[in-house]
């Protein structure tokens, strides 16, 4: 009999998901910033569109009688929204999905509860509201005026300034002292085992096999998968974290990386976006990013208790309180990197040669016959063979 664990079924991703993250991975810093600049004109206007149409244009005959011919009343929208619009397009964020089917309209009504959904999501209600008005003269304008596209459109920016969509975004040296960027402590895997493979990678990662990619699944689907592979008590706390890793930790971000085993802690710079692979750079850590590794500290001799409770939680993932602090510390502290560490890894490990030194012994000149230390003999007699 097979006592092997079962493996977790795969998850299953919208088939729009694949879609949604290549339009979010592929607009450009100079495409999120015309799009901010449309959305802030259309923001500032009292008027969005006027209305016209409603007028008889013509007559017809019905059954012998004369009828009017009314023309539907339809909105032209103003150049700044019509030039939203255009951008959306442009920029891919109207995706091909099934929105008439998708219940995000009676999820997020008004738009409430967008804030804190999946990026996907606000993409997903941008596409449908923009799709809608092929079917419904005014949706957009009714979609505005309800807040369901400033909400949607909002959940996006917040993204993006997360998460700027260039993909290999090199971080400076100039922002290791910004006191703006959060710092996160991640682990390198249960007692750091991957953290070698990890600084040579240049990545850092998390496991969480049963979750596909986080910025396009639900809070749901994500605990629906977390439960499936047997976490269910835990599901929610997980799927917090693995949306922070993917959606809340951004480019310029800190790192903090506790290695306990060899009294170390490492500092690494975020400098790319979340991705999710079934082949990622680390062998079974299938969410990862991009990152520098600045160095390593001595956490014995340069970190105060406090800091030391902070760092020695047990969760994956969490943000750590005092960003300043951590970030001058990575921008100020003299850190081991490369040989160094390894250098200073075996110089805390080596027992010292005093320890190594067996302790010679002699046997005493009395009658006791026993041995000891040269420095307890006098005219080679033991204390006891001299009282």
């Amino acid at each position: 009999m097979d006592s092997r664990a079962p493996r977790p079924p795969t998850p299953v991703e919208p088939p729009e998901a694949a879609a949604i993250a290549a339009a979010l991975a592929g607009v450009s810093a100079d495409g999120w910033r015309d799009l901010w600049a449309t959305v802030d004109a259309v923001t500032a206007e009292e008027s969005h569109a006027t209305w016209a149409g409603g007028d008889v244009i013509d007559t017809t005959i019905v059954d012998g009688v004369e009828r009017p011919v009314i023309q539907m009343a339809y909105p032209i929208y103003s150049a700044s929204m019509d030039h939203l619009i255009e951008l959306l397009y442009e920029l891919g964020l109207v995706v091909p999905f099934n929105w008439m089917e998708w219940d995000g309209h009676e999820r997020y009504p008004g738009g409430d509860g967008l804030a804190d959904a999946p990026v996907a999501d606000s993409v997903r209600m941008i596409t449908a509201i923009v799709r809608s008005e092929r079917f419904g003269d005014g949706a957009i304008e009714g979609a505005w005026l309800d807040g369901t596209l400033p909400a949607a459109l909002g959940r996006l920016r917040v993204h993006t300034a997360l998460v700027p969509s260039r993909p290999h975004v090199q971080a400076s040296a100039g922002d290791r002292l910004d006191p703006v960027t959060r710092a996160w402590l991640i682990r390198a895997g249960e007692g750091a085992v991957v953290l070698d493979a990890m600084r040579h990678a240049g990545v850092i990662a998390v496991r969480y096999r049963s979750v596909g990619d986080a910025t396009v699944l639900t809070g749901e689907q994500i605990e629906r998968a977390l439960t499936d592979d047997g976490r269910g008590a835990a599901a929610g706390q997980l799927r917090a974290r693995i949306q922070a890793f993917a959606n809340d930790v951004a480019i310029s971000d800190l790192v903090v990386t506790p290695n306990t085993a060899d009294r170390e802690v490492w500092f690494a710079r975020v400098t790319g976006p979340y991705q999710h692979t079934q082949q990622p750079p680390i062998d079974g850590y299938f969410h990862w990013r991009d990152v520098q590794w600045l160095g390593a500290i001595d956490r014995d001799t340069t970190l105060p208790h406090d800091r030391l409770a902070e760092i020695d939680q047990q969760p994956t993932i969490y943000e750590l309180r005092d960003a300043t602090y951590w970030n001058e510390l990575a921008g100020t502290t003299p850190l081991t990197n490369g040989t160094d560490a390894l250098t200073a890894r075996a110089a805390r490990r080596a027992p010292t040669m005093a320890s190594k030194q067996p302790k010679l012994r002699t046997l005493c000149a009395g009658g006791c016959g026993l041995t000891w230390e040269a420095t307890s003999l006098v005219d080679g007699l033991c204390p006891d063979c001299r009282s």
